[in-house]
């Protein structure tokens, strides 16, 4: 049974460095002595996580294990996510790394549900490619499994183009330091900067052998994200809202609700957001910013980028 979200409860995810806006963007609510949560906007099931990550058990499905269950994707947005960060996916150890990674100001993340899978599922690297992913970075947890499951997911990808780079954390060999606890000392506005000044490998499988080799400091966050961000406001979202005619956000940063324009909706039952830039819809799910792009016959995410990047 849920309990009521009360100051006590926020400061307790607040010790983590979440702030309010990201409990509310991934639906955290108590329940008992953790967290239940969505993990796709399709899927009626939902996740529990005990506030103690030594409890047993650790994790729950409520009620049960899905069938459909993929990559932890609260929202929907994951492919947009990944477009706008040309191609960049940050894969985390598990769902509380993906929200300290969105405090921080990283959209584009996702886990697994069974964390540092020891086997990895066979729809991994389809999945991976229909995302349009390039490059997938990972910052293990600082123990033997967080390493392992970095050479696993390498080995998986072994035979396509996605990269797969390692960040190592600033924390003491098997000392479990992980996302999180680097959000709590550096703080949400610091997030991003001590990422991209970890120890950086790129991580590359070739047969009988697992072969990583150091890199030059990267810039992680040079990518296409502002000017995606800029043809989803100025050329899609401007079409939607004149086409629909929705409200102004409300304040988690939602249209009032109007009728979906993809299924016969005879009551209003989708809503804009305006912080992916897509619709919202209780009956059909969630359609991201080049899915409406399509339907509005507006100038494509490509053809921007192209003609902006055009001397």
């Amino acid at each position: 049974m849920s309990t009521a979200i009360t100051p006590f409860w926020i400061e307790r995810l607040a010790a983590r460095g979440l702030s309010e806006g990201t409990i509310a963007h991934f639906g955290l609510t108590p329940r008992g002595e953790g967290w239940q949560y969505p993990v796709h906007p399709a899927i009626e099931a939902m996740r529990w996580k005990a506030f103690d990550s030594r409890a047993t058990p650790k994790y729950l499905w409520l009620p049960n294990k899905p069938d459909a269950v993929r990559f932890y994707d609260c929202d929907g947005w994951l492919h947009d996510s990944v477009t706008g960060a040309g191609g960049v996916l940050w894969l985390a150890s598990g769902e509380a790394d993906v929200w300290a990674l969105w405090e921080g100001g990283i959209p584009n993340a996702t886990s697994l549900f069974d964390g540092e899978a020891r086997k990895i599922p066979a729809w991994f690297v389809p999945r991976l490619e229909a995302l349009d992913v390039q490059t997938l970075h990972m910052a293990p947890d600082r123990d033997p499994t967080g390493r392992q499951f970095v050479l696993n997911v390498a080995r998986s990808l072994a035979n396509t183009g996605i990269r797969v780079l390692m960040h190592r954390l600033p924390f003491p060999p098997r000392s479990k330091g992980d996302i999180g606890r680097l959000l709590v000392e550096m703080g949400a506005a610091n997030l991003q900067t001590a990422l991209n000044e970890l120890r950086t490998y790129e991580v590359v499988f070739e047969p009988f052998r697992e072969r990583v080799r150091q890199l030059p400091l990267p810039n992680l966050f040079s990518n296409h994200r502002e000017l995606y961000e800029q043809w989803s406001v100025e050329v899609v979202e401007a079409a939607a809202q004149m086409t629909w005619d929705f409200s102004g956000p409300d304040r988690k940063g939602f249209s009032k609700n109007f009728r979906c324009p993809f299924h016969d909706d005879r009551h209003p039952s989708a809503g804009w957001s305006y912080r992916s830039h897509g619709v919202h819809c209780f009956a059909c799910g969630y359609h991201g910013t080049k899915e409406i792009a399509e339907m509005l016959a507006v100038l494509p995410w490509e053809q921007f980028k192209a003609e902006r990047a055009a001397p």
